[in-house]
Order: C-alpha cells, then sequence, then structure tokens
C-alpha cells in the first residue's frame, strides 16, 4: 500500500522548490493530495476573501471624487 506524501523537504534535499517550476510542481502535487472537503473549505475561503477584497475596492473607489 503506498504512503500518504510527506510534505517536508529531506535535509539533504536539493532546493528544488527554489525555482518557478518546482513550486508550481509542488503546489499541484499538494493540492491534488487533499481530500476533497479541504479542497471545499479552501475554494469557499477563497471566494470569501475575493468577496471581501472587491467590497473594500468598492468602498475605496466610493470615497475617492
Amino acid at each position: 500500500m503506498n504512503e500518504p506524501p510527506t510534505w517536508k523537504l529531506p535535509p539533504d534535499a536539493s532546493n528544488w522548490e527554489a525555482d518557478w517550476k518546482g513550486s508550481r510542481r509542488f503546489q499541484i502535487r499538494h493540492w491534488a493530495s487533499l481530500p476533497f472537503e479541504r479542497k471545499l473549505d479552501a475554494l469557499e475561503e477563497m471566494c470569501d476573501y475575493a468577496r471581501e477584497a472587491e467590497q473594500r475596492r468598492l468602498r475605496r473607489n466610493a470615497v475617492r471624487p
């Protein structure tokens, strides 16, 4: 049976996530390993943040002449 992936780098690993491609690969693998419920929670949190940011932008623009 496969063990779940660990997201800690071993001490002897090269710094492979320091470049854009390595970082992107890490993010994709990490997201793919999340359970569905965690993905939904993250999506809801991102939507909440987007709504807040939009409201702040609208308030800021309403104050300007």
